[in-house]
């Protein structure tokens, strides 16, 4: 999927993901390639993403290197998303209602 249309598929949404079965968080996609990960070990983290090589990258705002968490080509299926990691795993991402990050600290982020 390239960076126009990852944009238009994601922006004003979120999206359940999970790697091999097991659920490990949601992300909202925000207008300005910024989004908000909320794990399912309870962090919060804001960032953005962007396009490089036909992947689609993420770095968060705790990064101080800037060197992306992840870069993965992503394809749309159906109403959702798979990403496939160069590990070799797949990431299934589902549309789920976006989630409440109020708890999560910070002036980008939550409370």
């Amino acid at each position: 999927m390239t960076s126009a249309g990852f944009d238009s598929f994601v922006t004003g949404k979120a999206f359940a993901y999970a790697r091999d079965g097991r659920a490990f968080g949601v992300e909202a996609y925000r207008a300005g390639q910024q989004v908000l990960w909320l794990g399912a070990d309870g962090s919060c983290l804001a960032g953005n993403w962007y396009e490089k090589a036909g992947a689609i990258c993420f770095v968060y705002d705790i990064d101080a290197t800037g060197i992306p968490r992840v870069c993965a080509p992503i394809y749309a299926e159906g109403a959702g998303l798979r990403a496939e990691e160069t590990s070799g795993a797949v990431v299934i991402g589902e549309p789920t209602p976006t989630p409440d990050l109020t708890g999560c600290p910070g002036p980008k982020v939550g409370a």
